[in-house]
């Protein structure tokens, strides 16, 4: 898989992030193409849950096959795996929060 990194959170003013299971992407909404940029993360199985943390630019994920929190920089640096159970922290807030992927009604 190629990644293209063109853009840094410094230079975009609007954006959204979003999972594509086994990728992390962003499409600058100050761009007039939208182009969508994939974040360099490797080892992706299944993300569900994204969160980006504006102090220190890192990337945070949920990936439900592997019951894992991570984290990144957005060049794909500094990945670590921070927590293994479906759990994702929310550092605006400074909540806990679940991931649950079965659920009875």
């Amino acid at each position: 898989m190629e990644f293209h990194l063109s853009l840094s959170v410094a230079d975009l003013s609007a954006f959204v992030l979003f999972a594509g299971k086994q990728v992390i992407s962003r499409i600058s909404l100050d761009t007039a193409d939208l182009t969508d940029v994939v974040v360099p993360v490797t080892g992706l199985e299944s993300v569900v849950a994204l969160d980006w943390h504006s102090t220190t630019d890192h990337i945070y994920w949920t990936d439900v096959i592997d019951d894992s929190i991570s984290t990144a920089q957005w060049d794909g640096t500094g990945q670590q795996v921070l927590v293994v159970v479906g759990r994702f922290v929310d550092m605006v807030v400074t909540r806990l929060l679940l991931t649950v992927t079965d659920c009875i009604s």
